[in-house]
């Protein structure tokens, strides 16, 4: 803002001195000053492109970082999908092999029945 209104002064001045109405000395100070505002407001707009330069390169990194990070987590997701396949398929194979046993239990106690009546056949 300061500087705006020094641009602003300065082209005052040199406006005002070209009617005649400040001596030379103020123009020849008013001009130096416009260019070194000048040359300050490029020096500015240099050092905010290379800011721009700058920033434009970290966000490209950042950008680089978080598609390996979502490559990563796709690759996590998937190996859960394939993790919680695989769970499914042990539980079932349990229940299969708790059936199993239930039945092998069944036809056990069976076997200890017949065993027990040939005993007692076996004693009379």
């Amino acid at each position: 803002m300061r500087r705006r209104i020094g641009l602003v002064a300065a082209a005052a001045i040199l406006t005002f001195s070209s009617f005649g109405f400040l001596p030379k000395m103020d123009v020849a100070h008013a001009n130096s000053e416009l260019k070194q505002q000048i040359s300050d407001v490029q020096r500015e707009q240099q050092q905010n492109s290379e800011k721009a330069t700058q920033t434009e390169a970290e966000l490209e990194k950042i950008e680089a970082e978080l598609e390996s990070v979502n490559a990563e987590m796709q690759e996590i997701d998937e190996q859960m999908s394939e993790t919680n396949q695989k769970i499914r398929e042990k539980r079932g194979e349990i229940e299969e092999t708790r059936a199993h046993i239930e039945e092998l239990q069944e036809e056990i106690a069976i076997l200890e029945e017949r065993i027990a009546e040939r005993d007692e056949l076996l004693k009379d």
